[in-house]
């Protein structure tokens, strides 16, 4: 079992305890297999696919099938057995599954259901192998209807207009899948299958239509209400305004929808895009009311720019967003950056288009200066198909919002190659580069650029752009509150212009907290650091005394500004990957990181791993472990943690425990990365980096196992993620929730390949927070995420910190309230809102 993944181990104990439905399905592979070829994403060869007698009980046949994955491929390979049911509850699935000795790939089994609401399907393994099962049968008990029911709810969200509910969505099973994942390292797969059963309550056939109607009748009778309203309110518009741009837009927009309507009958719905244009039309007519809208741009306003929504140049404005130029408003502590936007639509081509601000005053004459707002240009531009959800490479291309900048051009996007140019400043004047061309994508060529051959650089402060007509642009302000900052509300106007034509002024208003913000401490003890870390890949190399264009030789400019962009965003101290044996260049680097604040903190140092080789030269692998702590410790280093092989597991981890103790007998200590794979060396390590979601029940377990270890999150999300919401939730309250000591996920910037270029990896798309300039990097709004993540830990912390002064005291009633509302947190809920919750406890508690 431990060379099973835990979720298989979980889904059988849940499995043990559930009731069956009715039998729906049996197949016992005496006579003959029901399983069949599916789809695959790369090569293969399938050695042997039937029924055979090999491992079978006495007397019996099992299904076999052995793959081998073809040189250097690397993809999905998924079989099925076709099914057609629709269950209602107590969704099962039943089988026996033995994996050879000879099995290196990965196996899972599951369903797969379709959506007609959407013609839309997904399917998921219900449980994982990765290795072999040391020639043991596995009875598996699988529980389907908390996956259905999940991914009910994913699809609901991602495909439904917003008024649809759950419950009444009507998915069917159209196949039981055996998936299959393989690689040059992974090569083979061997796996028996004794027997499958799938069981449940099943809806009769007779009444799936019936289903499928009273969800098409409930989505028809809200969207005939929308459309009336919005035809009602356009009416009304014209005729107190007039028309303009604007209305002209709205009526192209809804006169195709009420003759489609009128063709289509009951069967007319909504797509999803549609519904939110509908919604957001319908918001801007009553924020317009009587008034005639601007005929060159309308401006709206978000005072929480952290959302899921993409702001897409040709997509829709969010819901979040106020049309009119509204007042944003903002709160935050002393010290603390907290950001908003500005999102201008174009009427008309602008060609000088850029927002300015001035000095923030409070009404006693406090000022933040203008300087002290930071404003950018979000770009869109081309990543790989993934983009916003995942890491993983998929093929083609797609629009992502992710860089802040300030010269909007040096990124120019062109949308029939659905491709991006970057500009390059070179003396003799600017060049663009296309990041497709095919001499800059072999890799020998692109992993380290000298900045002379590719001097991609910023500006130093927001430029006018472009903007055309009928686009979407999206600006992004950062106030950075001075610590310093008296408490109280200031005041200052944002100016949208193209030229010096004013086509909006809107206040800033922002209420500096009476506090500053504590270090991050974790969810159960006040006593244990938050840990705020990530891989942090560059390097110092006197090779490139300017730097590199890449993730990894870096110049001491290059690193003190990366150094500083960490500081600013949470990240409290990256991991170190400087090497020992050039000691100038290693204690350039830790003069830096002391200079970017970062004296006396421990190092999760990555120049050393504990590979077993070097249990062949105990003696030499000791001294340099010693040797490289006497060398820290001359720079202030409190602690230093040696890394251990990464993702290793099975005989590979095992065969690090000598090297291991070695660490230990040094003074030294140990950092793993893994998964849950790792959980039986708990106690020979310190800290577990552990991969995937944090949950409350991994960190019982690790816990259980190691009370001193320190747990710590990664790939919840990776770098490269660039929905910021993600990144918010999963490197904050989702890990702190978990009881987990903090995050240290991968990476600050890996560049596969060349670092302006998403899709010159076979496999994954660069896992950057931040891109590589020849003076520094460019910023991102999954970074902004993250720093918003940690921040609200930090909130947590300073309410905790307040219920404990105020536990026994005159408060003890209200600290009791704070305390239940922390007990009680769930990390789905809307983030924003939940840290005003959080502040206004803070301030009755320090009242």
């Amino acid at each position: 079992m431990n060379k099973t993944h835990l979720c298989c181990a979980l889904l059988l104990i849940t499995g043990a305890l559930s009731s069956f439905g009715e039998l729906i399905f049996k197949n016992d592979f005496q006579k003959k297999s029901p399983i069949k070829f599916w789809t695959s994403g790369g090569k293969y060869k399938i050695n042997f696919m039937g029924l055979t007698t090999e491992n079978a009980p006495e007397g019996r046949k099992v299904f076999k099938l052995d793959v081998t994955f073809l040189k250097n491929s690397y993809g999905y390979y998924y079989f099925q057995i076709p099914l057609k049911f629709m269950p209602s509850s107590n969704l099962r699935l039943k089988t026996r599954v033995l994996l050879g000795k000879e099995n290196t790939a990965r196996f899972g089994i599951g369903f797969n259901a379709f959506f007609p609401e959407f013609r839309r399907s997904g399917c998921k393994t219900l449980c994982k192998f990765s290795t072999s099962t040391d020639g043991k049968w596995r009875d598996l008990d699988l529980d389907g209807m908390g996956w259905l029911n999940n991914l009910k709810v994913k699809f609901c969200k991602k495909y439904a207009p917003p008024v649809t509910r759950v419950e009444n969505l009507s998915p069917y099973i159209d196949r039981v899948i055996l998936f299959s994942t393989g690689s040059a390292k992974q090569k083979r797969l061997v796996v028996y299958l004794d027997g499958i059963e799938v069981s449940g309550d099943a809806v009769p056939r007779k009444d799936w239509s019936k289903l499928l109607r009273k969800y098409q009748e409930q989505v028809l009778l809200k969207q005939q209400k929308l459309l009336s309203e919005c035809r009602g309110l356009l009416d009304r518009h014209i005729k107190a305004s007039g028309k303009s741009v604007f209305s002209n837009n709205c009526e192209k927009f809804l006169k195709p929808l009420e003759e489609r309507k009128k063709r289509d009958g009951k069967s007319f719905i909504l797509n999803k895009d549609e519904y939110k244009r509908i919604l957001r039309e319908i918001a801007d007519l009553k924020s317009a009311g009587g008034k005639k809208l601007s005929d060159k741009a309308l401006v709206y306003t978000l005072n929480n720019p952290i959302i899921s929504t993409m702001i897409l140049p040709k997509g829709s404005v969010p819901l979040q967003a106020e049309l009119g130029g509204k007042a944003i408003k903002l709160v935050a502590a002393k010290g603390e950056f907290e950001s908003f936007s500005i999102l201008v639509k174009a009427m008309r081509k602008l060609d000088k288009l850029i927002v300015v601000c001035d000095d923030l005053k409070s009404r006693s004459g406090a000022l933040i200066p203008a300087g002290n707002v930071d404003l950018k240009s979000v770009k869109c531009w081309y990543q790989a198909k993934g983009a916003w959800y995942t890491w993983i490479k998929g093929g083609g291309s797609q629009m992502t919002p992710e860089l802040l900048l300030n010269d909007d051009s040096l990124v120019k996007v062109d949308d029939n190659l659905k491709t991006n140019f970057i500009k390059l400043r070179f003396p003799s004047g600017d060049k663009y580069w296309n990041v497709d061309d095919p001499k800059w994508n072999k890799k020998k060529r692109t992993s380290l650029l000298p900045v002379d051959q590719f001097p991609v650089r910023d500006a130093k402060k927001l430029l006018p752009l472009l903007l055309n007509k009928n686009n979407l642009k999206q600006f992004w302000g950062t106030v950075k509150v001075p610590q310093t900052a008296s408490p109280g509300v200031y005041t200052g106007i944002l100016k949208v212009l193209n030229g010096n034509d004013v086509l909006a002024k809107v206040k800033l208003k922002l209420r500096v907290l009476t506090f500053e913000l504590p270090k991050p401490k974790t969810r159960y003890s006040l006593k244990k650091e938050f840990i705020s870390s990530i891989f942090y890949r560059s390097r110092y190399n006197p090779k490139y005394p300017n730097g590199t264009i890449s993730s990894e030789d870096r110049s001491t400019q290059q690193i003190a500004a990366e150094l500083k962009n960490m500081r600013e965003h949470n990240i409290f101290n990256p991991n170190c990957y400087q090497k020992f044996n050039d000691k100038k260049s290693f204690a350039k680097m830790l003069e830096l990181r002391n200079a970017a604040g970062m004296k006396g903190l421990a190092i999760y140092y990555l120049g050393i791993i504990t590979s077993p080789s070097w249990n062949k030269r105990p003696q030499n692998f000791l001294k340099l472990v010693k040797d490289v702590k006497a060398f820290m410790e001359k720079f202030g280093v409190s602690e230093y943690y040696c890394f251990g092989v990464d993702e290793a597991h099975g005989e590979r981890l095992v065969a690090q425990l000598n090297v291991w103790k070695m660490v230990h007998e040094s003074g030294v200590k140990m950092l793993v990365s893994g998964s849950m794979r790792n959980l039986h060396v708990a106690d020979k390590i310190d800290i577990q980096v552990n991969h995937g979601k944090p949950t409350l029940e991994r960190a019982a377990l690790w816990k259980k196992k190691n009370k001193n270890l320190k747990l710590l999150a990664y790939a919840w999300p990776q770098g490269g993620v660039e929905d910021p919401v993600f990144n918010r939730r999963g490197l904050g309250m989702t890990t702190w929730l978990a009881n987990y000591d903090g995050t240290m996920t991968y990476a600050y910037m890996h560049a596969m390949g060349n670092g302006w270029n998403d899709s010159d990896h076979r496999s994954y798309r660069d896992h950057n927070y931040v891109y590589p300039t020849t003076d520094g990097v460019i910023s991102t709004i999954a970074l902004v995420g993250f720093r918003e993540g940690v921040d609200d830990v930090r909130y947590a912390t300073k309410l905790k910190e307040l219920i404990e002064q105020h536990r026994n005291g005159p408060k003890k009633t209200l600290a009791a309230a704070a305390q239940t509302f922390l007990d009680e947190l769930r990390d789905d809920g809307d983030l924003h809102l939940l840290r005003l919750e959080i502040i206004n406890y803070i301030l009755e508690l320090l009242k």
